[in-house]
């Protein structure tokens, strides 16, 4: 960890590019907190993970996020809050959205409210191309940095610099980049993390670990790190416990159902096979985003049959458009990720499998 003294309270964090060769050849990403002349970095022993000492104020804090688009608002934060990054370009409508899937991913996770905005000088963190690569001794190759400001322990602003010199080499899908190439999305996703308070992870298969290994999705290290600091989302979740995913790949969320039926749980039942003998029967839901009363409501015809719901939409219910619950649309699921629609995926079973942990969009 480089330290440096300052009397702004300000971290800066820095990504460094990926070799040709080896993506753990370089170092990915260079971390600097300093607080009044203090260099701190708070390691939570538990687990791999550090924090930074920071984090947004409030109870399920709602930070915003814009698209840096106006260099006078860089200007203008510049007087505020010292060195402050003036942005150089806009990013296109695809690296638009993976930087919103990247938003998505965290406040899937954490009880945070990730509210993107118009751009203005009033926004939380506000993200840009921009030119930090070249001659400077201290960030060498980087591929991103993020700056943010605390005051007595709290996150007041933060700001995401994406370096555009290393734009030829950018790789804008969803999966591990091939070797020479750099996940915008991974990288995007890391350093919103330093902007919310996560320091860098010891774990090589963590998304926050200071070099490039493809990861470009929060594990469990990293979630366990953003829960941490702002607890687990009070909003609608998919179980992360690899041992759920063939459970949820039969549309059934064992964490989510477990902790619903305290009765199930005391009788170490298997929640697939109590949801599938008695729970579709007593109106219990098998995932957030599956509602019985819900389904046999909008499709008298599943009701009067006397069927397994669950078992409907996951064999044709999804097919005829129709809708697992209020909070999942078919349609607009398929329409905002056209790959899924492509492969002929159920929606609701690949949103479980993939989609939450990639921040797919439910529209």
């Amino acid at each position: 960890m480089h330290t440096k003294s300052t009397a702004i309270l300000q971290f800066i964090v820095g990504h460094s590019g990926f070799a040709l060769i080896s993506y753990l050849d370089k170092n990915r990403c260079l971390i600097y907190f300093t607080s009044m002349n203090i260099s701190s970095n708070t390691t939570v022993q538990t687990f791999q993970y550090t924090l930074t000492g920071g984090k947004w104020a409030g109870s399920s804090p709602v930070i915003t996020w814009s698209f840096a688009g106006n260099q006078g608002f860089d200007t203008t934060l510049g007087v505020s809050y010292s060195g402050y990054p003036q942005f150089e370009d806009n990013f296109s409508d695809t690296q638009k959205n993976l930087i919103r899937k990247a938003f998505q991913v965290w406040e899937n996770v954490a009880d945070i409210d990730l509210k993107e905005t118009d751009d203005s000088t009033a926004v939380n963190i506000r993200i840009g191309w921009d030119s930090i690569d070249g001659s400077s001794s201290i960030y060498g190759t980087t591929l991103g940095q993020a700056t943010v400001w605390t005051a007595s322990d709290r996150i007041t602003k933060a700001s995401i610099q994406i370096d555009l010199a290393d734009l030829p080499s950018a790789d804008f899908s969803t999966n591990s980049p091939d070797s020479g190439k750099w996940s915008f999305l991974g990288t995007v996703t890391h350093e919103i993390g330093h902007t919310l308070g996560l320091g860098h992870a010891a774990s090589s298969k963590a998304l926050m670990y200071a070099q490039a290994t493809g990861v470009v999705a929060p594990v469990d290290d990293d979630i366990n790190a953003i829960t941490a600091l702002y607890g687990q989302t009070q909003a609608l979740t998919v179980s992360q416990n690899p041992k759920d995913l063939p459970s949820l790949e039969k549309g059934i969320d064992p964490e989510m159902y477990l902790a619903a039926n305290t009765d199930v749980a005391a009788a170490d039942i298997d929640p697939v096979v109590h949801f599938n003998t008695y729970g579709w029967t007593e109106g219990r839901n098998p995932n957030y985003f599956f509602d019985v009363e819900f389904y046999f409501g909008t499709n008298p015809d599943v009701n009067d049959a006397g069927i397994n719901p669950l078992s409907h939409y996951l064999e044709f219910g999804w097919t005829e458009g129709r809708n697992p619950s209020d909070s999942f649309s078919t349609s607009a699921y398929l329409t905002a990720n056209p790959d899924v629609q492509l492969a002929g995926i159920n929606p609701l079973v690949h949103y479980l499998v993939h989609g939450f942990v990639e921040g797919r969009s439910l529209a």
